[in-house]
């Protein structure tokens, strides 16, 4: 099997749910460990997700502690107008 990686764009503001979508249940996780899990399952190498910086502070901490540790987290910090919480 080759080596590959995945990079999860995943950024956005959520403005229109007023929800961050990576954290919608999926069954008995989130939508964004589902994914990263789907990944991992294929043998991917390295997981890089894009994740809005607001979703990774403050409300949205501890979840996100806990789901980094599976792939490599990269904060989008340039948003048009601001995450809802």
């Amino acid at each position: 099997m080759e080596n590959f990686s995945a990079l999860i764009l995943s950024g956005g503001n959520s403005e229109r749910m007023h929800f961050p979508k990576p954290y919608l249940k999926f069954g008995t996780s989130t939508f964004i460990e589902k994914i990263i899990d789907t990944y991992k399952s294929f043998g991917t190498n390295k997981i890089v997700v894009v994740l809005n910086k607001a979703f990774c502070e403050g409300y949205w901490e501890t979840l996100y502690l806990q789901i980094k540790q599976n792939a490599h987290f990269v904060m989008n910090d340039k948003q048009i107008g601001r995450a809802h919480v």
